[in-house]
């Protein structure tokens, strides 16, 4: 889109999610491979973007909270810090497909009385589009619905109301 050759790019970076691990490297390497680069590149973990752009030097802590999270740090003495960034599987929440998820669990508690009925029932009826609490737990269970982090938007403001 920029208009420029490959062979006119000096340097590249590349701030990846899904970069999580050293066996994930080979995969991502030959994903860039296809954009013919001939210049020297770096690739890092998505997460490590806004603590390069957000601080001076390079040290401090960056929060990513988008449709799941992320967490990276760099101390003075260059040791680094992260969680897993694979949310709740390892315990992570904070993004949007964590507080839907968390909705859920209170909607379905209120299904089964556990607690008092919640707004939060509605807004995952008109998200998903089920017709009732039995559809949206039969069709989430079965994959005909599905939760998207947009949910968490309206999560939050209910909670504000």
């Amino acid at each position: 889109m920029a208009g420029i050759s490959a062979n006119e790019i000096a340097g590249a970076g590349f701030g990846i999610a899904g970069y999580d691990f050293p066996s994930d490297h080979e995969s991502h390497l030959q994903a860039i491979a296809t954009l013919g680069l001939t210049c020297p590149f770096e690739l890092v973990n998505d997460g490590v973007n806004g603590l390069l752009a957000g601080a001076d030097r390079g040290i401090g802590v960056n929060v990513t909270a988008g449709s799941s999270n992320n967490c990276r740090g760099r101390g003075r003495d260059g040791r680094e810090g992260r969680i897993v960034g694979n949310g709740p599987t390892f315990g992570e929440f904070g993004g949007g497909i964590e507080i839907a998820i968390k909705a859920l669990a209170m909607v379905n508690y209120a299904w089964i009385k556990r607690i008092p009925p919640t707004k939060l029932t509605q807004i995952l009826l008109n998200a998903t589009g089920a017709k009732d609490e039995v559809d949206l737990m039969e069709g989430l269970s079965n994959e005909q619905y599905h939760l998207f982090p947009f949910i968490a938007v309206d999560v939050i403001n209910a909670a504000r109301r």
